[in-house]
């Protein structure tokens, strides 16, 4: 199914097409969500935002943009409506998490290496993380579609409806402010 049909089925309110949106755009979205906002549970109340916000409006998308920009897009907003909305910024991202009210580590991508190498490389991710939550929210927002959703200068300026000039500037910017932090 093309991307033009699968619009025209869920704004004719095809469920089936409206699920094939949703487990395509699902974990994108996520991720950018828990990039910008850094929150677990905060990211998923911003998917199921989306979410809703894609339904009630797939009907009105004009096709100006790509519907990854659009959803893309809708996303930033609503984690910078968030943001905007608990008055704070990203302090830290935790290591560990809550499973049947147990504290329980996060898994770690590479098992292979030495406890120690574990270590270090699980606390050089969380002061990573920790530095990209200080930054000011225009410089956090392109680090995190650059970086996390590896998009494009023209797809994260179509995206925040800025220049290509601006997200290069951003971007530079953003990385400084990132290195500075973390040499500190």
């Amino acid at each position: 199914m093309t991307t033009q049909e699968l619009i025209e089925k869920c704004a004719s309110g095809d469920a089936q097409a409206f699920d094939v949106l949703v487990r395509t755009y699902q974990t994108k979205i996520i991720n950018i969500a828990y990039g910008m906002l850094q929150n677990k549970e905060d990211a998923y109340d911003v998917a199921q935002e989306v979410f809703i916000k894609i339904y009630r409006n797939i009907g009105a998308f004009t096709g100006k943009a790509s519907l990854d920009t659009w959803i893309h897009r809708i996303t930033v907003n609503a984690s910078l409506d968030v943001l905007r909305k608990n008055g704070r910024r990203v302090q830290t991202v935790p290591l560990m998490t809550e499973k049947d009210d147990a504290q329980v580590e996060l898994p770690i991508v590479d098992e292979s290496a030495a406890p120690e190498k574990l270590a270090l490389a699980s606390e050089r991710r969380r002061e990573i993380l920790a530095a990209i939550g200080k930054l000011q929210e225009k410089y956090r927002t392109v680090l995190v579609l650059r970086e996390f959703e590896d998009m494009d200068y023209e797809q994260i300026a179509s995206t925040l409806n800025i220049s290509v000039g601006t997200v290069k500037s951003r971007l530079s910017r953003a990385r400084e402010k990132l290195r500075n932090f973390l040499e500190k």
